[in-house]
């Protein structure tokens, strides 16, 4: 529920065995009672043991707990100390029960209870203590007993993002500060308080009551000494909200969903209301209420009733007794009930409130915006009028209007109102057309609101990091990923150095609330051997990745502070962090292994332990005996002696990159492939058959066209003049190294193919002129059919245009998916790494052509010209062109890789078992 070590074992289906044991304890405010109370119940349905502390009075003034429910959750009745002095009415045990000017004396009352809780504590030794802003000595009883420290915060995230993140404002609060949106909201907000609600605020928050210590001061000791601070809300209404908050600590702030709540049973005594309820047309019926807590003045009340009445609209007010007058008769306007009685019912006393809501004939809400109001107004759909006091129902209001989900009632700047401004809020509201917009998005928004199983069963957010190694065919893999997690509701944090990120794609913005990239700068090495700004495979040469290996290794420090601070679910590293399983396994985080190569090469390689002895260049050059299927992927002499010599290699890290892989895969709950079984089904098959643990793909993840930028309209216009499927890309990536004879090969090759041709040509690390990079008149004489562009291009984008038809590539697992995404021609030029099988393997499905090289592994132009020719337009290739037209229905499907891959790796990430697609 609460994706830390412990809470983590909800999900795992042993709560019966090892209980998860909770107390709470709620400040004595049933704006407070309640959301804590119906917590409670959410924990308890996920099988967590609940302990909730309170007066005897206040639980006799819950709701009943479920009789399903009740051998989870216990009320714990502490009575209330008494005052000198008597200075609390008998039998006063809430802030309902008193005027506000004598809350702080029930607070100095409840900080008489730290005995009695220590004893629950020290008798009971719960895992979690979950709290309110209040009991500040609830922090040294956790200390003491070594229980960890939960804050749940009851306000909306808007308003304590707003007001309250403690050390982020320098000094005491003024009400001036408080009149703008803060610097740490960094996007468009109108969210901040009017001057008298400032004034007010400050008044009652900062200073020192007669409990002897201010609000503040309650809330900054629980804050610091908490591991996680909670909110009753979800990213889908305060994403932003959630996200400013995050970035101000180092500790998890984590949403438990709205907590919607079921509809009760309704008991007799309420039959005539609803009997007048059901006489009333759908959606034309506005609720009026104020809640228990907040006390009208004579004025606000009459002004309300004169609105009411003028605004000539069907209400039921729930209004309870004002507090200065005892004769009810007296508590409206005289004659308001006689002149309303056509269209109007008044309920004093208790009502059955959220049945009420749920009636079809209720359309809008007049309220306080108080955020347990809110959601369940919006859990029906109801339209809300705002008429906010104090604390933050102000922020609400503005946050609710920002989003074109309310209306607030014109105030005058001393906050008075008018029973005009009321009138017409709420006509504005319920029948004009000026609020058709708001009335719509109300309703839309109950979708999500009202919805039970997303707060109750899917809003158990699960909390990723990712790890890559810096190299960017493995960091964009693993970007795609957090992609296609967030998309099914994940939260991502994606830890790189701070130049790779910037280089990353950017985030989809309906997706920023769920993917965090966390920088770490890359940390230095002696004798300055990696040069400046290099953090990247891509900035350096191929014999100084051993560097950066070493540097990156040092990044340990930082990742095990992050880990530490953010306690997550899971953690998905590449081959190379091999350090990750020791900081995994102190924190009780599980781990997966992502294999960014393919599960072709994987499954030929072997899983550490599958072949005896060292890797040998000869053992690599047949398929391994546990490829039992037809196959005629191995490497070639030339390729098996280069892969040998870079995997066994012990580098200046001290750790060979097979070290590295034997640790992290050994420790490791289950290893990714990303892939699918449509297309190398075998191949996953034959490595879930070498180790014990769960081998999952994930899908291919194809990403969607991106919007171009007009810097590269020029391309566009030459591809726009070529016929369909014509033209061959070209493009060897931001790794690979090319020698100055395999590009000027390859250039000949493209001129006496005489096809139409684009080739992405990366400046070669040996020449300083752009002008030798290509054989002299090269330009010239392909300039009718050819075009060269250096630098950045729109990769994804040009594939995907109509005159594509195949491309000369190095078989990188990201660019086969690419390329077959859209149904190109595949002519393959492999290099490197698994690059040789993944060639091979495309080779034998009839997707592919690979460029025929000597024993040496050089290529000559013909050659490349012949493969080109023969992938293009020779009758002998037309199977191949057919087979990778219908492939691009497998690969280029965004839902099955999104609604069914990913969505199956969801499912493990949140109860740790695998069922095989």
């Amino acid at each position: 529920m609460f994706g830390r070590e412990h809470m983590q074992q909800a999900h795992l289906g042993n709560m019966a065995e090892n209980p998860i044991r909770v107390t709470m304890i709620p400040w004595s405010a049933f704006g407070h009672l309640i959301p804590f109370f119906k917590l409670s119940i959410a924990l308890a349905k996920a099988g967590v043991h609940v302990s909730f502390i309170s007066t005897p009075k206040n639980i006799q003034r819950l709701p009943k707990i479920p009789s399903t429910l009740s051998h989870l959750v216990h009320f714990v009745e502490l009575p209330l100390p008494s005052l000198d002095n008597d200075i609390l009415p008998e039998g006063a045990e809430a802030t309902v029960d008193i005027p506000f000017e004598k809350h702080e004396y029930l607070k100095a009352a409840l900080d008489k209870l730290q005995d009695a809780v220590k004893q629950f504590v020290a008798n009971q030794l719960p895992d979690w203590i979950i709290c309110d802003f209040n009991p500040h000595w609830v922090v040294d009883i956790a200390q003491e007993f070594q229980v960890k420290l939960i804050l749940f915060s009851i306000l909306s995230a808007t308003g304590t993002t707003f007001i309250v993140p403690p050390g982020t404002r320098a000094g005491h609060l003024s009400p001036e500060s408080l009149t703008a949106p803060p610097e740490w909201v960094t996007f468009p907000s109108s969210v901040a308080f009017r001057i008298h609600e400032a004034i007010h605020f400050c008044a009652g928050f900062d200073k020192v009551n007669s409990s002897g210590v201010s609000d503040f001061e309650r809330v900054i000791k629980i804050h610091d000494a908490s591991k996680a601070v909670i909110f009753r809300s979800c990213y889908e209404i305060e994403g932003e909200y959630l996200n400013a908050y995050q970035k101000l600590f180092e500790k998890p702030m984590i949403p438990i969903g709205l907590l919607p709540v079921e509809r009760g049973v309704v008991d007799g005594c309420s039959d005539n209301i609803f009997e007048w309820l059901d006489k009333q047309a759908s959606k034309s019926v506005v609720f009026v209420g104020f809640g228990s807590e907040l006390k009208l003045s004579k004025d606000q009340v009459f002004e309300i009733a004169y609105g009411l009445e003028e605004s000539q609209l069907p209400f039921l007010w729930a209004l309870r007794k004002p507090s200065w007058e005892s004769n009810d008769g007296y508590s409206l306007p005289v004659g308001f009930i006689e002149r309303t009685s056509n269209r109007g019912r008044v309920c004093k006393g208790w009502i059955p409130q959220l049945e009420i809501l749920a009636h079809s004939s209720i359309g809008g809400s007049l309220f306080h915006s108080g955020w347990g109001s809110v959601i369940e107004n919006l859990q029906f759909g109801n339209t809300l009028v705002l008429l906010p006091f104090n604390i933050e129902q102000p922020l609400n209001a503005r946050f609710l209007v920002e989003k074109r989900l309310a209306i607030e009632v014109k105030r005058n700047e001393d906050g008075s109102f008018t029973r005009n401004d009321i009138a017409a809020s709420l006509r504005q509201a319920m029948v004009l057309e000026e609020g058709k917009k708001i009335r719509n998005n109300t309703r839309e928004a109950a979708a999500i609101v009202g919805n039970l199983k997303l707060h109750q069963d899917h809003y158990n957010p699960i909390r990723v990091t990712m790890i890559p190694w810096s190299a960017f065919g493995h960091l964009i893999p693993f970007f795609k990923l957090s992609i296609a997690l967030a998309k099914a509701g994940v939260h991502v944090s994606f830890i790189s150095t701070p130049k790779n990120i910037q280089r990353l794609p950017k985030i989809p913005s309906t997706l920023s609330h769920l993917v965090h990239f966390v920088e770490l700068p890359l940390p230095s090495l002696d004798n300055d051997i990696l040069p400046e700004g290099a953090e990247a495979t891509l900035d350096i040469p191929f014999e100084k990745h051993e560097y950066l290996k070493a540097a990156y290794d040092k990044l340990q420090d930082a990742v095990k502070q992050f880990v530490a601070n953010q306690l997550p679910d899971w953690i998905i590293c590449d081959f190379n962090p091999h350090w990750v399983v020791d900081i995994a396994q102190e924190f009780q985080v599980k781990l997966i292994l992502f294999v960014i190569i393919s599960a072709t090469g994987a499954t030929f390689i072997g899983p550490p332990g599958t072949r005896t002895g060292p890797l040998s260049p000869e053992s690599l050059t047949a398929p391994p005996e546990w490829v039992t299927f037809p196959s005629s992927v191995a490497f070639r002499k030339h390729e098996a002696i280069h892969f040998c010599a870079g995997s066994y290699k012990v580098s200046s890290s001290g750790v060979s990159d097979f070290e590295r892989i034997i640790k992290l895969h050994g420790a490791s709950k289950a290893v990714l492939f990303r892939s699918c079984y449509e297309i190398e089904g075998e191949y996953l098959n034959a490595f879930q058959k070498l180790v014990e643990k769960p081998v999952i793909p994930i899908g291919l993840l194809p990403v969607e066209r991106q919007v171009v930028d007009g810097c590269s309209d020029t391309i566009f216009e030459w591809l726009d003049k070529q016929a369909s499927k014509s033209v061959v890309f070209v493009g060897f990536g931001s790794e690979l190294k090319l020698s100055k004879d395999q590009v000027f090969e390859i250039a000949y090759g493209l001129e006496e193919s005489q096809l139409p041709f684009l080739w992405a040509l990366r400046k070669p690390s040996w020449e300083s002129n752009d002008e030798y990079s290509l054989p002299v008149g090269f330009i010239e004489r392909t300039s009718n059919r050819g075009s060269v562009c250096k630098g950045w291009i729109p990769q994804l984008e040009i594939l995907a245009h109509s005159s594509i038809g195949g491309s000369l590539f190095h078989s990188g697992l990201g660019s086969v998916i690419e390329n077959l995404q859209f149904g190109h021609t595949l002519v393959v030029l492999p290099f490197n790494i698994d690059q040789p099988l993944i060639a091979r393997f495309l080779v034998e499905k009839g997707l592919a052509i690979e460029v025929k090289r000597n024993e040496d592994g050089s290529f000559t132009r013909n050659d490349i010209a012949a493969s080109l020719r023969q992938a293009m337009v020779l009758e002998e290739g037309k199977k191949i062109r057919n087979n990778t037209r219908e492939a691009a229905a497998i690969v280029g499907n965004l839902k099955l890789h999104q609604d069914h891959y990913v969505a199956a790796f969801v499912q493990f990430l949140k109860n740790g078992i695998w069922k095989p697609i």
